[in-house]
């Protein structure tokens, strides 16, 4: 049915603007130093929650319903939003005088003609790589929903099943 490309679509929608926007987040607040050091421990947290979230999924079903789970999510994506708000207006009032001269320095070197990223051909080799394995990601992904949709005919099994696996 119309769930088997409506979830995948919008979850993965909503997980592309989470990451843009939180690792953008991230660079913005840390410098190179501690994004060095921090960045690899925030990543592999990001992982832990997923295992996490996976295997609470079916208790959380259990108890709220599947479709009360999109409330959650929408209650998790407006608290993140929250806090990324307060640290970016701390990191706006704690900003030193001195970024009058780093503002001109990156107006300098934003009027630089840049080469194309695609002349490269390691780049354009990553780039065409990353391409075809995620078309076949969602290949795979989509026959699994289909596949998963017909064994689960509930819709509790189903997000419970869904939440597990991934």
């Amino acid at each position: 049915g119309w769930v088997t490309f409506v979830s995948p679509l919008g979850f993965e929608v909503i997980l592309f603007l989470t990451n843009v926007c939180f690792w953008t987040l991230a660079g913005q607040l840390l410098d190179v130093r501690q994004a060095k050091r921090l960045f690899p421990l925030v990543g592999a947290g990001e992982w832990v929650a997923m295992v996490i979230g996976g295997f609470a999924t079916p208790t959380i079903v259990a108890l709220v319903g599947t479709a009360n789970l999109f409330l959650i999510s929408a209650t998790g994506l407006g608290s993140a939003l929250a806090i990324a708000r307060v640290l970016m207006r701390d990191k706006a009032s704690s900003s030193t005088d001195g970024s009058s001269e780093q503002v001109a320095s990156d107006e300098a070197d934003a009027k630089a003609p840049a080469a194309s990223p695609l002349k490269n051909p390691y780049i354009f080799f990553m780039l065409v790589n990353n391409a075809l394995s995620m078309v076949g990601f969602f290949f795979v992904d989509n026959a699994l929903n289909g596949m998963a949709e017909q064994r689960y005919t509930n819709a509790d099994q189903l997000a419970g099943f869904l939440g597990q696996l991934w």
